[in-house]
């Protein structure tokens, strides 16, 4: 059989650090991934969807949940959100995203991943009509959603898993969008990081009646290592609030990470399943999170390369760990071994 070997958390002379320890068979592990998507308005001909996953779902059969972020909404829905700055669509600084490929939810449950998080600044591109078309797309698949609802209820609501003895609560929200992409009482929409009060309430219920707290944001500056004030200030607020582990997206690039009251704030992940063009948009690492009733989260890096067309793979990434490693160096946080067992 083979030893799992995870990177946990400790504080070591002042100076928190990833150390090599052994899971327990209670350990529940979760794989989160950066941001994904399955189609490319600049850069087709786009991997085919059934093809996407194919060197990276062995892992993701290993993890007991895989939870990934997806960075479009499937519809056909012919109508763009009015509420893009179609100025910067036009000069290449944002984009309006979609996928139309229907058998995408199917495909996704059939690659290995369990649950998806829809809180991101490209899920209502198409309108609220393209959230509902996700939506609806997903839960006929059997793929759990979470930050994103056809209600501010239903948005903010975790997805809540009951495993080897404990219960996790999975909450995402996203602190960057346009006004307009947030969940109303008449429209379907994100979960949206501005309203504090609302994420505030929503991670410190699940914290009542779960034994762990995960949350995935979407925040920060595009392209970009460098965290702002603004991550750090609202990361450290979600621990405040009751989170166990804090996952960040949207940079496509990877950013650091900080221990903060003993507990990791990923602030980027960078990409997943994504074509870019710079180096750093196709260097990346999923986390591997390892949750045990009475102990603290424990996290395993899993570098990966992405292809052109967006195709991930896992890799033993010492240049990536590298990178990571001096990311993490303003946060007093060292990432070692420069190797990953997963």
């Amino acid at each position: 059989m083979k030893r799992t070997v995870i990177i946990a958390l400790l504080f070591i002379g002042g100076m928190a650090s990833f150390a090599c320890a052994q899971a327990s068979t209670n350990t529940f592990s979760l794989l989160i991934t950066g941001d994904v998507i399955f189609e490319s308005s600049w850069r087709p001909p786009f991997r085919p969807a059934e093809k996407l996953f194919e060197h990276v779902q062995g892992e993701f059969e290993k993890a007991d949940h895989v939870w990934i972020n997806l960075e479009e909404p499937i519809t056909r829905h012919p109508q763009k959100s009015p509420f893009k700055n179609l100025e910067s669509v036009r000069r290449g600084k944002d984009f309006i995203l979609r996928a139309t490929n229907s058998n995408i939810p199917r495909i996704i449950r059939d690659s290995g991943i369990d649950s998806v998080t829809l809180a991101n600044n490209h899920m209502g591109d198409y309108c609220s009509q393209g959230v509902t078309d996700t939506l609806k797309g997903l839960e006929v698949a059997g793929v759990p959603t979470v930050g994103a609802g056809r209600t501010p209820a239903e948005a903010y609501r975790p997805i809540v898993l009951s495993s080897k003895d404990i219960t996790v609560s999975l909450l995402a929200f996203s602190d960057v969008y346009p006004s307009g992409f947030e969940a109303a009482k008449n429209r379907a929409g994100i979960a949206g990081a501005r309203n504090e009060g609302a994420v505030r309430t929503a991670v410190e219920k699940a914290r009542e009646s779960s034994d762990f707290v995960i949350v995935m944001m979407h925040w920060g500056e595009h392209a970009t290592s460098t965290v702002t004030l603004r991550q750090q200030a609202l990361g450290r607020r979600l621990i405040d609030w009751g989170a166990d582990a804090v996952a960040g997206m949207h940079a496509h690039f990877l950013q650091g990470i900080e221990v903060y009251d003993g507990k990791p704030i990923f602030y980027g992940l960078g990409n997943f399943a994504f074509p870019g063009s710079k180096p750093q948009s196709k260097r990346t690492a999923a986390i591997k999170l390892f949750l045990e009733k009475g102990k603290e989260v424990r996290a395993n890096l899993m570098p990966a390369v992405i292809s052109d067309d967006g195709q991930p793979r896992f890799v033993n990434g010492e240049d990536i760990l590298e990178e990571l490693d001096g990311l993490c160096r303003e946060f007093g946080v060292s990432v070692y071994p420069l190797f990953s067992s997963r």
